[in-house]
């Protein structure tokens, strides 16, 4: 995986850069270097594991944030677009802005802007040796929160202006946009029959899941604890049996599994996975069915993010980091989406 590591460089100063940790020997080395005005973000490791693209608001002091590639070596660092989003100034998690690579790994979906707080957001493709820059989604209002369907047909993305949240799928190079349903955070299910997003309901946001085919949508919201907001993009787990997502209320952060029961979705299992361990948890990733990898920040007063492996059958937690490898609440957990292991 890939994480945003920061740390002292020079007079106090944090910089923020990408570190690769190997999960099976639990080795780690640094992946990009800079200054105290570097800041590396959203990496995202393409299919064959050779690769990472990531964005740095300040590397080149281009226009606005910047887009590049490197490989995972750390060798042939590439910049490939700038004026990209870095996070949001609606309340959207820095991890729906990311930049994301195409199922075969030939092409990179990410969003570009105005430049300045309430400008819009519009998504691009770009080929990945930096070629073939083109707008998919480009109109007055914004569009962002974008992943790839599993085939690599279609793009999947959030709609949005004042008041108004919808979810639309296209074609890869930007034809047919559909809109499919109001809502937000919205992903494709490993197989593409289903999409799983938020809605607001009563007094807050809940997952939902959609069945492509048939247009049925599904509130899933037995045994949630009334006090959760359901927060930042549902994860489905490799085979679809299960979801991830964090949520939370004002104070508290944790990531909630919903055990999925395709004959009743809406009585489908629900359970607070991290809020025995930990109150805050930033960042989650699926690494097989049965266990995930989280960035959490521990009640021990080290007020440093480390990085968990919990088994979500039988809850046991393992701490694979130990506090000198500080990552930050802004370090999406980069994984291959093909292999999730093998970095």
């Amino acid at each position: 995986m890939v994480v945003t590591n920061f740390h002292d460089v020079e007079n106090n100063q944090i910089a923020r850069e990408l570190w690769v940790f190997n999960l099976a020997t639990f080795t780690n080395y640094q992946l990009t270097f800079g200054n105290p005005e570097v800041n590396d973000f959203c990496p995202e490791i393409s299919p064959d594991r050779a690769e990472v693209v990531f964005i740095d608001p300040e590397r080149d002091k281009r226009q606005g944030s910047e887009l590049y590639k490197i490989d995972i070596s750390g060798e042939n660092l590439q910049f490939l677009a700038d004026n990209t989003k870095l996070g949001s100034d609606s309340g959207i998690g820095l991890d729906e802005t990311c930049p994301r690579w195409s199922p075969d790994g030939s092409q990179i979906i990410f969003i570009k802007w105005g430049g300045y707080p309430g400008t819009l957001r519009d998504i691009y493709r770009i080929n990945k040796d930096g070629t073939g820059l083109i707008p998919l989604a480009n109109t007055e209002l914004t569009e962002e929160q974008m992943s790839w369907s599993h085939s690599g047909n279609k793009i999947l993305f959030r709609r949005s202006a004042p008041n108004l949240n919808e979810i639309y799928t296209m074609n890869k190079d930007g034809s047919n946009p559909q809109k499919i349903t109001d809502g937000l955070n919205p992903t494709f299910s490993p197989n593409d029959k289903y999409i799983a997003f938020n809605r607001w309901y009563v007094s807050r946001y809940n997952l939902h899941i959609r069945n492509l085919q048939t247009g049925n949508e599904y509130r899933l919201d037995r045994g949630w604890n009334p006090e959760f907001w359901a927060v930042y993009v549902p994860k489905w787990s490799p085979d679809g049996s299960k979801i991830i997502q964090q949520c939370g209320d004002a104070y508290t952060r944790h990531v909630c599994l919903f055990n999925l029961n395709y004959n009743d979705l809406r009585n489908s299992e629900i359970i607070d996975l991290t809020g025995r361990f930990w109150r805050i948890v930033n960042h989650y990733e699926w690494l097989s069915n049965d266990e995930i990898i989280v960035n959490a920040l521990e009640e021990d007063g080290d007020d440093r993010f480390n990085m968990f492996i919990v088994n979500v059958g039988t809850l046991d937690v393992r701490r694979i980091t130990d506090g000198t490898f500080r990552n930050d609440y802004k370090g999406k957990i980069g994984l291959s989406r093909s292999g999730i292991r093998a970095i």
